[in-house]
């Protein structure tokens, strides 16, 4: 049995996720501590994404992890990646192949959505966005669905600004009420 279904994002203050700019999907920070968070959480269990995150991230597969991707196309193929269509279908598989691991939600803002009623902890890292550039005429901004009816803030570190860009940030675990 898994010890938990987790979530894991870095989102701002007003839930900004992401940045969609010429269809493409991008994170509108670079915190270098928030990667080493996401490897650290993540490493050793199964993870589940949509197939835009698969296809955004710079690596794949990411490497000590079952990389699980969740997509409408049915004839979509993930080298280095277990493909599926259904969420219950990854879940299960994910339980199959995570022995005492958790399994992690890694995004995309689609699959956090769908994920969230089956989702114990969140871990966020949480960005002081109104610190970023406003967006540009051609970029749309996705957002982190809405959670706080479900979720209570249980652990939060202070602010304090990234060694990239002195963009201050926080990690938040956030339960199941």
């Amino acid at each position: 049995m898994i010890m938990a279904i987790k979530l894991i994002a870095a989102i701002g203050d007003k839930r900004l996720l992401g940045i969609k700019k010429e269809g493409k999907h991008i994170l509108p920070w670079h915190i270098p501590e928030d990667f080493k968070h996401f490897k650290h959480s993540t490493n050793g269990c199964a993870i589940i994404m949509g197939r835009t995150t698969w296809e955004s991230l710079p690596n794949r597969p990411l490497p000590n992890r079952t990389n699980i991707i969740l997509t409408r196309d049915p004839d979509y193929a993930a080298k280095g990646g277990h493909v599926f269509h259904d969420l219950q279908e990854a879940i299960a598989f994910g339980e199959s192949v995570s022995g005492e691991t958790d399994i992690w939600i890694i995004g995309g803002a689609n699959i956090y959505e769908q994920a969230l009623p089956y989702v114990e902890e969140m871990s966020l890292t949480r960005v002081q966005e109104e610190l970023l550039p406003p967006p540009m005429e051609n970029e749309e901004h996705i957002l982190f669905p809405e959670y706080e009816d479900a979720f209570e803030c249980t652990e939060a570190t202070p602010y304090k600004p990234s060694d990239n860009r002195n963009l201050p940030y926080r990690f938040e675990t956030w339960k199941q009420k």
